[in-house]
């Protein structure tokens, strides 16, 4: 094997290796959010976040709306 084509190879072994070790970190990721929102103490507590969650946007409505009638 020429060393041109052993250097290349090895450079696309470590990108392989980079990318699909990055697409295995946003996987855990997205699995331990998943699991923060899914796996709640308490039926209360998921409806107190709904409601903080409802609070925060109608409180953006209300600034937005405010906003536009200073322009």
């Amino acid at each position: 094997m020429p060393y041109r084509q052993r250097g290349s190879l090895i450079i696309e072994l470590v990108l392989g290796v980079f990318v699909i070790g990055v697409g295995v970190l946003a996987l855990l990721g997205a699995s331990q959010r998943w699991l923060q929102f899914s796996v709640a103490a308490s039926p209360s507590e998921v409806e107190q976040r709904a409601a903080i969650e409802r609070q925060r946007l109608q409180l953006q409505l209300v600034r937005y709306g405010q906003f536009t009638r200073q322009q």
